[in-house]
């Protein structure tokens, strides 16, 4: 058997490239690091479910998927005065979002399967006898 030590893997520097917009130079992950993705995956599905209906508002998801990948994958401050739907309506409707997503074309339908199946498994889960006898155990 072989040690894993014994093979003496490197971990690299995350690679980038850098995009420009309206002479801007940005930087692009290629891919994230598994902690980073997880943190991405745990924050769009804690801020796209309604807390109301406790389900997934579609809207909701894409705009929260939306500014994660700005988030995780970009070197973009969004100011903390912006809402997540201003920042949505600004990099969609003017194409810095699809300049982004043309630079991580590989993970982004990836990614966004991944935790949009997780989304449906949850709201199937809280759905189920088992869920909500879960939930009327924890209420009560």
């Amino acid at each position: 058997m072989v040690k894993f030590e014994d093979l003496k893997i490197v971990k690299s520097e995350t690679a980038t490239t850098t995009i420009f917009y309206n002479d801007v130079a940005i930087n692009v992950k290629h891919k994230l690091s598994v902690d980073d993705l997880m943190k991405m995956a745990s924050y769009i599905l804690s801020e796209a479910e309604d807390p109301k209906m406790s389900y997934f508002h579609p809207i909701r998801f894409n705009v929260i998927f939306t500014n994660a990948i700005i988030e995780f994958y970009t070197d973009i401050e969004i100011p903390e005065d912006m809402t997540i739907a201003e920042v949505y309506d600004l990099v969609k409707c003017d194409g810095l979002y699809d300049l982004i997503c043309s630079e991580i074309k590989d993970d982004i339908d990836y990614i966004f399967n991944l935790i949009s199946q997780t989304a449906k498994e949850i709201y199937a889960y809280r759905t189920s006898l088992v869920g909500i006898m879960e939930k009327i155990t924890t209420d009560y």
